[in-house]
């Protein structure tokens, strides 16, 4: 057993072996932070089921999550989401609104090799999006086809 000092400064006691294998890991303060975040997403999502919340959730899976089939296209790429995006829907929101989001409209990146961030991101049609895609010759030689 080992009394343990917990960055939060209080103090608990707890087996070598959960310290080992790293089950123990603060005195539970970090638990109930993240069942804070947990809840306070949930609220979100919840008062926030709208096209908009799902693009938003979509950008940071395909930038963060592996095992999602556009992460080869995104996150393996290096392609990631501003802190203050990253850090509150909300934030994203209120940029999305005062830069002209509109349900017919989807987020894009200006440049396919930035990131997602207000100074490379604008609201565009489907057909923009196409145009946009890395795989779209758009200039060859400085001929438009």
């Amino acid at each position: 057993m080992w009394l343990c000092r917990c960055d939060c400064g209080k103090e608990i006691i707890t087996h070598s072996q959960r310290l080992k294998i790293g089950k123990t890991q603060s005195c539970g303060c970090y638990n109930s932070e993240l069942t804070t975040i947990r809840n306070k997403q949930n609220t979100t999502i919840l008062a926030g089921k709208n096209r908009l919340y799902r693009i938003y959730w979509g950008m940071r899976t395909r930038c963060y999550n592996s095992k999602d089939k556009a992460y080869k296209r995104y996150g393996a790429r290096g392609i990631t989401i501003c802190a203050e995006w990253l850090s509150s829907f909300e934030i994203f929101q209120d940029w999305a609104l005062k830069n002209g989001y509109k349900n017919s409209l989807s987020i894009d990146r200006i440049n396919n090799d930035g990131n997602y961030e207000p100074s490379n991101c604008r609201w565009a049609t489907a057909k923009e999006q196409a145009n946009n895609r890395s795989t779209n010759k758009k200039e060859k030689e400085g001929k438009t086809e």
